[in-house]
């Protein structure tokens, strides 16, 4: 089998692949896949509202600048 064979065989399987892709992307419309026409998302997620008191409300922990980053290992 010749090099530029092996490259046409390798694009057209390409292209299936992307077309199967494309096609099950579509047939995926619904509550259930949160997608629409365009292949995005059909609604904004919720915006939860953050104010400092509710912040602090969390207990976070106190940095207090001399640790430095934290250590993974």
């Amino acid at each position: 089998m010749s090099q530029a064979a092996i490259e046409r065989l390798i694009t057209q399987r390409v292209n299936a692949a992307l077309e199967a892709e494309r096609a099950s992307r579509a047939n995926k419309g619904g509550k259930e896949s949160n997608a629409n026409e365009t292949g995005g998302q059909d609604r904004a997620p919720p915006v939860r509202e953050c104010t400092f008191s509710s912040f602090m409300e969390r207990n976070p922990t106190p940095f207090h600048g001399k640790e430095g980053a934290i250590e993974l290992c």
